[in-house]
């Protein structure tokens, strides 16, 4: 898969940014593709990215080693995360995924749900 992310000349850096929803398991290659290649086109505009392991599902404290490496190069990069966790269309319980919200604050990083 080839990504290709930039501003162009006459855009405006603070105008906005990209808001990546990155739901793509981090494996080797991936990480060495499309993670790399969106961790580096943050140097041209600002991005957030998504991250969704198996819909929250897998937002363990702490993450596994290749959520650790994905968080790592990411932020390496500046890149902005938030995280995400399925609300079954607003019917799931809040209790249901407070575990996994706490998990994504205390140990992802994330900037926010």
């Amino acid at each position: 898969m080839r990504v290709h992310i930039s501003k162009s000349d006459d855009e405006e850096t603070a105008a906005g940014g990209i808001v990546y929803p990155l739901y793509v398991y981090p494996t080797a290659a991936n990480l060495a593709g499309i993670y790399t290649t969106v961790a580096n086109s943050a140097a041209t505009v600002p991005i957030t990215v998504i991250l969704n392991p198996a819909n929250g599902d897998e937002a363990s404290c702490p993450p596994n080693a290749d959520w650790a490496a994905a968080i790592a190069l990411l932020a390496a990069h500046k890149v902005t995360t938030i995280g995400y966790v399925h609300s079954s269309y607003g019917s799931r319980p809040l209790a249901e995924y407070t575990k996994e919200i706490q998990a994504y604050t205390s140990c992802w990083g994330v900037s926010g749900m």
